[in-house]
């Protein structure tokens, strides 16, 4: 990694038809609440913010450090692509561990996104999440459970 530091990453990348804002975010009960977030702003396109949620329901910026490593972006023709990575344990107390979800006795990983065409605020129905294995089979292969559930949180998605 570009710190130098000797751990595992991950790198997500988001597709999305908005054009000022996106945010993905790692969820322990599948919703906003309690979520550990990642936040692309258009108006900021060097940027991505690390945050989380709690009662209030409004991202707040991580306390700790921001964990967050934006690779790349492009916001062209009504759509926002982002891809970005963190280490899988940040040891910050605000990031959630994200932990090798690929045992058929584990549950996935419970992704939640929102996004917007206007200033970064409520997001209205402009939402989707769904529960995903991150890590591969032992052959380390993604199972068919995997792009079928990314296929289904991307109809969610565009049924926006």
């Amino acid at each position: 990694d570009s710190s130098g530091r000797n751990e595992a990453w991950i790198q997500l990348a988001v597709a999305v038809r908005a054009s000022e804002w996106v945010g993905i975010g790692l969820s322990e009960l599948g919703g906003m609440i309690g979520s550990d977030m990642a936040i692309f702003e258009a108006s900021k396109p060097e940027t991505i913010r690390d945050a989380y949620v709690l009662e209030e329901r409004y991202p707040q910026d991580d306390d700790c450090s921001n964990d967050w490593e934006l690779v790349n972006a492009t916001v062209e023709d009504g759509w926002i692509i982002v891809e970005m990575s963190r280490a899988l344990d940040t040891g910050d107390d605000q990031d959630h561990k994200i932990v090798d979800d690929s045992s058929p006795y584990m549950l996935g990983t419970r992704l939640i996104s929102a996004w917007g065409s206007s200033s970064f605020g409520y997001h209205g129905n402009f939402v989707a999440k769904r529960t995903v294995r991150l890590f591969g089979d032992q052959a380390g292969q993604a199972g068919a459970d995997t792009l079928s559930n990314l296929e289904q949180l991307e109809a969610m998605a565009d049924g926006y």
